[in-house]
């Protein structure tokens, strides 16, 4: 492992430490944080500037935000609202790309093991 490997790996380490201790000391209901970071995280999945990253670590950033208090209930509600438009818009214009949804993804997927399953006939 290279040095610049190594760095990254603490450093990720720190972040899930440093989100961990945050959030046993979250003075609301675990439920609430837990739907706040999914619904944050799935913004920042279609961001440009998360794209590169796992989904663990769009979680872990998801969490890290909220519980910093970066994000508030508000700015979630209006990027989702601002997310679904444009999908919706996206979707209409049959366009694909960044922002395609997991749902579709799956759609994508099914006919090719179908295919690869009749292949093996």
């Amino acid at each position: 492992m290279s040095k610049k490997e190594h760095e990254q790996t603490s450093k990720a380490k720190d972040q899930v430490a440093t989100v961990q201790a945050m959030s046993l000391d979250y003075k609301g209901s675990r439920y609430e944080l837990v739907t706040k970071a999914i619904a944050w995280s799935k913004i920042l999945k279609h961001k440009q500037e998360y794209l590169h990253l796992r989904k663990n670590e769009i979680l872990n950033q998801a969490l890290d935000d909220i519980l910093s208090n970066k994000i508030d209930e508000k700015t979630i509600a209006k990027e989702m609202k601002a997310l679904e438009a444009a999908l919706a818009a996206q979707h209409a214009q049959g366009e694909t790309g960044a922002l395609k949804t997991k749902l579709e993804d799956d759609k994508e997927e099914k006919p090719e093991k179908a295919e690869k399953e009749t292949a093996k006939k």
